[in-house]
Protein backbone atom coordinates (compact mmCIF):
# COMPACT_ATOMS: atom_id res chain seq x y z
CA UNK A 1 0.00 0.00 0.00
CA UNK A 2 1.15 3.58 -0.58
CA UNK A 3 1.55 5.72 2.24
CA UNK A 4 1.50 8.79 0.20
CA UNK A 5 4.45 10.54 2.26
CA UNK A 6 3.59 13.62 0.24
CA UNK A 7 0.72 14.47 1.32
CA UNK A 8 -0.14 17.05 4.41
CA UNK A 9 -1.03 15.82 7.42
CA UNK A 10 -4.78 15.68 8.29
CA UNK A 11 -6.12 17.56 10.85
CA UNK A 12 -7.40 15.59 14.11
CA UNK A 13 -10.17 18.04 14.31
CA UNK A 14 -11.65 17.01 10.77
CA UNK A 15 -10.14 13.55 10.20
CA UNK A 16 -12.81 13.19 7.21
CA UNK A 17 -12.52 16.58 6.10
CA UNK A 18 -9.58 18.77 4.83
CA UNK A 19 -8.63 22.02 6.07
CA UNK A 20 -10.76 25.10 7.02
CA UNK A 21 -10.74 26.42 3.67
CA UNK A 22 -11.77 23.28 2.38
CA UNK A 23 -14.76 22.53 4.41
CA UNK A 24 -16.67 18.90 3.94
CA UNK A 25 -20.24 18.35 4.26
CA UNK A 26 -19.96 17.05 7.93
CA UNK A 27 -23.24 15.77 8.42
CA UNK A 28 -23.03 13.98 5.43
CA UNK A 29 -20.03 12.53 5.66
CA UNK A 30 -20.74 11.42 9.71
CA UNK A 31 -23.42 9.67 8.06
CA UNK A 32 -21.99 7.81 5.12
CA UNK A 33 -19.07 6.98 7.68
CA UNK A 34 -21.48 5.42 10.45
CA UNK A 35 -23.22 3.85 7.57
CA UNK A 36 -19.72 2.16 6.62
CA UNK A 37 -18.88 1.19 9.96
CA UNK A 38 -21.78 -0.13 10.28
CA UNK A 39 -21.60 -2.80 7.46
CA UNK A 40 -18.45 -4.07 8.48
CA UNK A 41 -19.11 -4.67 12.35
CA UNK A 42 -22.28 -6.46 11.62
CA UNK A 43 -20.14 -9.09 10.44
CA UNK A 44 -17.88 -9.30 13.11
CA UNK A 45 -20.69 -9.46 15.96
CA UNK A 46 -22.53 -12.87 16.79
CA UNK A 47 -26.12 -10.99 17.63
CA UNK A 48 -26.55 -9.34 14.54
CA UNK A 49 -27.90 -10.96 11.41
CA UNK A 50 -24.75 -11.03 8.73
CA UNK A 51 -26.54 -12.30 6.00
CA UNK A 52 -24.90 -13.47 2.25
CA UNK A 53 -21.00 -13.12 1.88
CA UNK A 54 -21.81 -11.34 -1.89
CA UNK A 55 -24.85 -9.23 -0.27
CA UNK A 56 -22.57 -7.96 2.45
CA UNK A 57 -19.96 -6.73 -0.29
CA UNK A 58 -22.76 -5.12 -2.34
CA UNK A 59 -23.74 -2.93 0.81
CA UNK A 60 -19.97 -1.79 1.74
CA UNK A 61 -19.72 -1.04 -1.79
CA UNK A 62 -22.55 1.47 -1.59
CA UNK A 63 -21.79 2.95 1.75
CA UNK A 64 -18.29 3.45 0.94
CA UNK A 65 -19.30 4.99 -2.29
CA UNK A 66 -21.23 7.28 -0.79
CA UNK A 67 -18.77 8.01 1.57
CA UNK A 68 -16.77 9.06 -1.61
CA UNK A 69 -19.29 10.89 -2.93
CA UNK A 70 -19.48 13.61 0.50
CA UNK A 71 -15.18 14.60 -0.04
CA UNK A 72 -14.37 17.81 -1.35
CA UNK A 73 -12.34 16.55 -4.80
CA UNK A 74 -9.41 18.56 -3.05
CA UNK A 75 -8.28 16.47 -0.38
CA UNK A 76 -11.29 13.23 -1.04
CA UNK A 77 -7.83 11.75 -2.56
CA UNK A 78 -5.97 12.19 0.64
CA UNK A 79 -8.67 10.71 2.86
CA UNK A 80 -8.80 7.43 0.90
CA UNK A 81 -5.35 6.94 0.81
CA UNK A 82 -4.91 7.49 4.72
CA UNK A 83 -8.67 4.88 5.17
CA UNK A 84 -6.47 2.69 2.72
CA UNK A 85 -3.39 2.79 4.70
CA UNK A 86 -5.79 1.69 7.63
CA UNK A 87 -7.86 -0.62 6.25
CA UNK A 88 -4.18 -2.62 5.29
CA UNK A 89 -3.09 -2.72 8.85
CA UNK A 90 -6.38 -3.64 10.43
CA UNK A 91 -6.55 -6.72 7.31
CA UNK A 92 -2.96 -7.53 8.96
CA UNK A 93 -3.34 -7.29 12.03
CA UNK A 94 -6.36 -9.69 11.82
CA UNK A 95 -4.41 -12.00 9.76
CA UNK A 96 -1.45 -11.97 12.63
CA UNK A 97 -4.29 -13.09 15.15
CA UNK A 98 -5.58 -15.54 12.95
CA UNK A 99 -2.19 -17.74 12.48
CA UNK A 100 -2.17 -18.12 16.27
CA UNK A 101 -1.75 -21.23 17.09
CA UNK A 102 -5.16 -22.41 19.14
CA UNK A 103 -5.02 -23.26 22.67
CA UNK A 104 -5.49 -27.47 22.86
CA UNK A 105 -7.90 -28.92 25.60
CA UNK A 106 -5.70 -30.21 28.72
CA UNK A 107 -4.85 -33.62 28.70
CA UNK A 108 -6.45 -36.02 31.53
CA UNK A 109 -2.56 -36.11 33.37
CA UNK A 110 -2.80 -32.48 33.20
CA UNK A 111 -6.48 -32.00 34.14
CA UNK A 112 -5.80 -34.30 37.11
CA UNK A 113 -2.67 -31.91 38.37
CA UNK A 114 -4.67 -29.04 38.47
CA UNK A 115 -7.06 -30.81 40.42
CA UNK A 116 -4.65 -31.53 43.27
CA UNK A 117 -3.34 -28.87 43.14
CA UNK A 118 -6.30 -26.84 43.48
CA UNK A 119 -7.47 -29.37 46.49
CA UNK A 120 -3.92 -28.47 47.84
CA UNK A 121 -4.50 -24.47 47.57
CA UNK A 122 -8.06 -25.19 49.14
CA UNK A 123 -6.68 -27.25 52.16
CA UNK A 124 -3.98 -25.02 52.63
CA UNK A 125 -6.73 -22.29 52.66
CA UNK A 126 -8.50 -24.18 55.71
CA UNK A 127 -5.72 -24.40 57.63
CA UNK A 128 -4.83 -20.97 57.50
CA UNK A 129 -8.02 -20.23 58.22
CA UNK A 130 -7.77 -22.41 61.54
CA UNK A 131 -4.52 -20.43 62.21
CA UNK A 132 -5.98 -17.62 62.22
CA UNK A 133 -9.08 -17.88 64.09
CA UNK A 134 -7.00 -19.55 67.03
CA UNK A 135 -4.30 -16.44 66.93
CA UNK A 136 -1.24 -18.28 65.99
CA UNK A 137 -1.30 -15.73 62.63
CA UNK A 138 -2.53 -12.19 63.76
CA UNK A 139 -3.16 -8.90 61.72
CA UNK A 140 -1.23 -6.15 61.51
CA UNK A 141 -2.25 -4.26 64.32
CA UNK A 142 -2.80 -7.29 66.83
CA UNK A 143 1.12 -7.89 66.09
CA UNK A 144 2.11 -4.13 66.28
CA UNK A 145 -0.01 -4.31 69.47
CA UNK A 146 1.78 -7.35 71.09
CA UNK A 147 4.83 -5.83 69.97
CA UNK A 148 4.11 -2.34 70.98
CA UNK A 149 5.69 -1.06 67.45
CA UNK A 150 4.54 1.25 64.91
CA UNK A 151 3.60 0.57 61.46
CA UNK A 152 6.88 1.92 60.25
CA UNK A 153 8.85 -0.23 62.43
CA UNK A 154 6.98 -3.23 61.52
CA UNK A 155 7.57 -2.57 57.52
CA UNK A 156 10.95 -1.78 58.29
CA UNK A 157 11.10 -5.92 59.75
CA UNK A 158 9.30 -7.28 56.81
CA UNK A 159 11.79 -5.87 54.42
CA UNK A 160 14.88 -6.59 56.27
CA UNK A 161 13.73 -10.23 56.25
CA UNK A 162 13.93 -10.23 60.14
CA UNK A 163 9.68 -10.93 59.83
CA UNK A 164 7.68 -11.79 57.21
CA UNK A 165 3.53 -12.45 56.82
CA UNK A 166 1.43 -14.72 55.13
CA UNK A 167 -1.42 -14.05 53.04
CA UNK A 168 -4.84 -15.04 54.52
CA UNK A 169 -8.00 -16.32 52.73
CA UNK A 170 -9.09 -13.14 52.12
CA UNK A 171 -6.08 -11.94 50.75
CA UNK A 172 -5.04 -9.90 54.13
CA UNK A 173 -1.30 -9.94 55.66
CA UNK A 174 -1.07 -12.18 58.61
CA UNK A 175 1.88 -12.56 61.16
CA UNK A 176 3.35 -15.52 63.37
CA UNK A 177 1.74 -14.68 67.14
CA UNK A 178 5.29 -16.28 68.18
CA UNK A 179 6.95 -13.32 67.39
CA UNK A 180 5.66 -11.39 70.40
CA UNK A 181 5.71 -14.72 72.51
CA UNK A 182 8.11 -14.23 75.47
CA UNK A 183 8.73 -17.67 75.48
CA UNK A 184 11.11 -17.32 72.53
CA UNK A 185 13.83 -14.92 71.94
CA UNK A 186 12.36 -12.71 69.22
CA UNK A 187 16.59 -12.00 68.39
CA UNK A 188 16.89 -15.81 67.40
CA UNK A 189 13.74 -15.89 65.86
CA UNK A 190 14.52 -12.92 63.41
CA UNK A 191 18.11 -14.44 62.96
CA UNK A 192 16.46 -17.68 61.83
CA UNK A 193 13.97 -15.60 59.16
CA UNK A 194 16.83 -13.82 57.79
CA UNK A 195 18.29 -17.38 56.99
CA UNK A 196 15.05 -18.40 55.22
CA UNK A 197 15.28 -14.45 53.21
CA UNK A 198 14.80 -15.99 50.00
CA UNK A 199 11.62 -18.17 50.44
CA UNK A 200 8.09 -17.24 50.90
CA UNK A 201 5.74 -16.53 54.01
CA UNK A 202 3.95 -19.65 53.42
CA UNK A 203 7.46 -21.83 53.62
CA UNK A 204 8.82 -19.92 56.27
CA UNK A 205 6.19 -20.92 58.68
CA UNK A 206 6.01 -24.16 57.83
CA UNK A 207 9.68 -24.57 58.60
CA UNK A 208 8.72 -23.10 62.11
CA UNK A 209 6.57 -24.99 62.81
CA UNK A 210 6.78 -28.23 60.98
CA UNK A 211 9.18 -31.10 63.05
CA UNK A 212 12.55 -31.66 62.15
CA UNK A 213 14.42 -35.02 62.24
CA UNK A 214 17.84 -33.57 62.50
CA UNK A 215 15.78 -31.14 65.72
CA UNK A 216 15.18 -34.72 67.21
CA UNK A 217 11.25 -34.55 65.60
CA UNK A 218 11.05 -31.37 67.38
CA UNK A 219 9.75 -28.11 65.48
CA UNK A 220 12.00 -25.60 65.29
CA UNK A 221 10.02 -23.15 67.78
CA UNK A 222 10.40 -26.17 69.81
CA UNK A 223 13.86 -26.12 69.84
CA UNK A 224 14.48 -22.19 69.92
CA UNK A 225 12.23 -22.40 73.16
CA UNK A 226 15.25 -24.73 74.68
CA UNK A 227 17.87 -21.84 73.57
CA UNK A 228 18.80 -24.47 70.57
CA UNK A 229 19.40 -21.69 68.00
CA UNK A 230 22.84 -22.94 66.09
CA UNK A 231 20.88 -26.32 65.36
CA UNK A 232 18.19 -24.64 63.96
CA UNK A 233 20.18 -22.91 61.80
CA UNK A 234 21.99 -25.43 60.75
CA UNK A 235 18.87 -26.98 60.08
CA UNK A 236 17.22 -23.93 58.36
CA UNK A 237 20.30 -23.75 55.99
CA UNK A 238 18.94 -27.39 55.30
CA UNK A 239 15.66 -26.02 54.23
CA UNK A 240 17.15 -23.81 52.04
CA UNK A 241 18.52 -26.99 49.93
CA UNK A 242 15.74 -28.91 50.17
Amino acid sequence: MSTHTASPQIKPQSPLGGNSNQPVKKQATTTAAQQLVEIITSSTQPNRVRGPVGRRIRQFERAYSSLVATLEPQNGLEILLEMNEAIAKTIDATRITESQPTLTKPSKAQQENDAFMADLRKQEQTLRARDIASKKLLTSAEIRKRLDITPQALSAAVKAKRMFALTGPSGGSYYPAFFADHKYDRRDLEKVSKALAGLSGGSKWGFFTTPRISLGNKTPLEALAKGKLDLVLVAAAGFMEE
